[in-house]
């Protein structure tokens, strides 16, 4: 009934391909970025996928999972009951994010996109570390207070490619150049003599 009313259809009126549709609101959907102010480490993948498999919906947002290996950066000293955050989607981009955030702790911010290689970040215009959280999304330490977070994508292999490439370019363009000139003078030192 409330599909027919969204797409304006009257209530009698029903196409021969027209079936009853039912919509269904997730009220446990994750945000699109949030900050979590706590961690829970694990020594291996499989271990972290178990953890992750286990979990509450509210511990998966509370708490950053994440590879011992990643925990080297680490430095949360908080107390995370009594931490609150807030993260804002300024800009979307496909190859850059920015975020507005503010965090009453230093907490990490959790961006629920694949981290291939290639991905940096900045925070209030200085690079930082990314981390890999949840064994696969994107994550990086935010600072107590307001702070503007940008990831964007600087693959450098494609940069390489693209520079040799250039070079290959203007090479072909400066050798063709150059045989042509050097047809031409040739031709010309022909007729004069």
């Amino acid at each position: 009934i409330l599909a027919r009313q969204l797409v304006g259809l009257p209530q009698k009126t029903q196409p021969p391909f027209w079936q009853d549709v039912y919509l269904y609101r997730n009220e446990d959907v994750f945000p699109e970025a949030w900050i979590a102010f706590d961690t829970v480490v694990f020594s291996d993948t499989d271990a972290l996928f178990e953890g992750m498999t286990t979990a509450s919906n509210v511990d998966l947002r509370e708490k950053v999972y994440v590879l011992a290996s990643e925990t080297e950066v680490l430095s949360l000293v908080n107390v995370p009951s009594q931490a609150t955050g807030s993260v804002i989607i300024e800009s979307y981009h496909p190859d850059r994010i920015e975020f507005d955030v503010d965090a009453s702790q230093a907490g990490i911010l959790v961006y629920p996109d694949n981290n291939s290689q290639g991905w940096k970040v900045e925070i209030n215009g200085k690079q930082s570390e990314l981390l890999n959280v949840y064994g696969t999304f994107k994550g990086v330490i935010v600072p107590q207070g307001s702070s503007e977070v940008i990831m964007y994508y600087r693959p450098e292999f494609t940069l390489f490619a693209m520079k040799v490439a250039l070079s290959l370019a203007l090479s072909i363009v400066f050798w063709g150049t150059a045989i042509v000139m050097l047809a031409k003078f040739r031709d010309s030192t022909d007729v004069v003599s």
